[in-house]
């Protein structure tokens, strides 16, 4: 039996607390649910379709994070930096995340309709990281388990 989808609910705050959920703050790239669990943020409507890799039928999604650049500031380098290290605890302690779609955001095709978010209902699994650092770039792949 298939797994209905939960529908998009206005904010990214509003769908994190469904879950007991909070963010390190509010414009992270990643939350912990009150299970203790990784919830991976992603676009799904993000502008470069190569960052953001979302193939729900398929069961898996990939996020591909450029090196960082001179035109990133401290809070994008924070974020980036944290996602990378819960990205690479969660592979090598090989523990079950969470993943969360965002649309409307910053970065995506319609940036000024309000964020909308949804948390999907399986759990995943970190099966493939690459890149060193947030200054080489790294890519990480969620598995639906």
């Amino acid at each position: 039996m298939e797994t209905k989808l939960p529908g998009w609910t206005e904010g990214v705050q509003n769908t994190l607390k469904k879950c007991g959920a909070s963010m390190p703050d509010p414009y992270s790239w990643h939350a912990i649910d009150n299970e203790g669990l990784v919830i991976f943020l992603t676009e799904a409507d993000h502008i470069n379709k190569n960052s953001s890799i979302v193939k729900l039928k398929d069961k898996y999604i990939q996020r591909n994070i450029d090196p960082s650049g001179k035109d990133w500031g401290a809070t994008t380098t924070r974020h980036a930096t944290e996602v990378f290290l819960a990205a690479k605890n969660a592979f090598t302690s090989d523990v079950p995340v969470r993943a969360l779609l965002t649309r409307n955001s910053r970065y995506s095709e319609t940036p000024n309709k309000p964020i909308k978010a949804m948390l999907l209902p399986w759990k995943y699994k970190v099966t493939e990281l690459s890149g060193d650092s947030i200054e080489t770039g790294f890519s990480y792949r969620l598995e639906q388990i």
